[in-house]
């Protein structure tokens, strides 16, 4: 399948903690003597991974990573002895195809640990979503978490498991930033025009005036910054930073090919 994700292809597509995952995974199915990468290593490399989308979502339905690994380690004891290198099972590519999946449902262009968490559990025949049931945790539950942990984000869902009017999923709405900044930023570049036209003209004290009030309104601006950052996970905000990033690297990529096209090529 052209769409199959494997771990050679995972650096391209996936997050800093998502490539952790993986490989990761690759060491406890090593560690354990396991001839092949299967989901229960793929949940281990997410415990190895640590802190992340995966990890927040757990927490908010009461799940720690900790308590994962201590189910999830009896699991993976009894494997075969094995001192090749691991490769990927069947139930771990399926995994790994349903967590790209899951992040076009996103409207992500990256793989990331909350994706993998929900390719996992997509499917409910594998030792992973085995030990995840057990403790409770199911397909539904981490997507509500995950609902409810980016609600101060953005406002909405993600995306959902039913498909729109035409059949076309949405794009993660983008965050809503406080809608009083605008006009702070606008005050702001007010105060330093007129700092700078006084400066020009030497009536230093009306600079001096303007300064004073460009301070002033910066920091009622930082004050509403911090006050509508105190509703924000940590967590998300940084992931959504992250895939700007990303995006923004991506735009320049694209910018440097253009500017290496022929003269008269479009």
């Amino acid at each position: 399948m052209a769409d199959q994700e494997s771990v050679e292809d995972a650096p391209t597509r996936y997050s800093d903690r998502a490539r952790t995952a993986i490989t990761a995974a690759q060491e406890q199915a090593h560690r354990y003597g396991s001839a092949q990468i299967d989901t229960e290593h793929v949940l281990l490399g997410l415990v190895a991974a640590g802190d992340g989308v995966a990890a927040a979502v757990l927490t908010t339905i009461g799940i720690s990573l900790e308590t994962v690994g201590q189910h999830m380690e009896p699991a993976v004891r009894c494997a075969p002895a094995s001192t090749g290198v691991p490769s990927l099972a069947a139930g771990a590519q399926g995994a790994l195809d349903r967590a790209s999946t899951e992040a076009t449902k996103c409207g992500d262009d990256y793989v990331g640990t909350q994706h993998l968490l929900l390719g996992l559990l997509s499917a409910d025949d594998s030792k992973a979503a085995s030990v995840l049931s057990t403790l409770g945790v199911t397909y539904a539950r981490v997507l509500d978490g995950y609902l409810r942990l980016l609600s101060p984000f953005t406002g909405a869902a993600p995306y959902s498991r039913q498909e729109p009017p035409g059949g076309k999923r949405q794009a993660a709405p983008r965050i809503e930033l406080p809608l009083e900044l605008g006009q702070y930023n606008q005050r702001i570049a007010e105060a330093q025009r007129q700092k700078e036209a006084a400066v020009d003209t030497q009536d230093y004290d009306a600079a001096a005036a303007a300064r004073m009030t460009e301070k002033a309104v910066l920091a009622e601006r930082n004050a509403l910054i911090r006050r509508w950052a105190a509703d924000i996970d940590a967590v998300v905000l940084i992931d959504e930073i992250d895939r700007l990033y990303q995006e923004v690297d991506r735009l320049k990529a694209g910018l440097g090919s253009r500017d290496s096209w022929p003269a008269g090529e479009c």
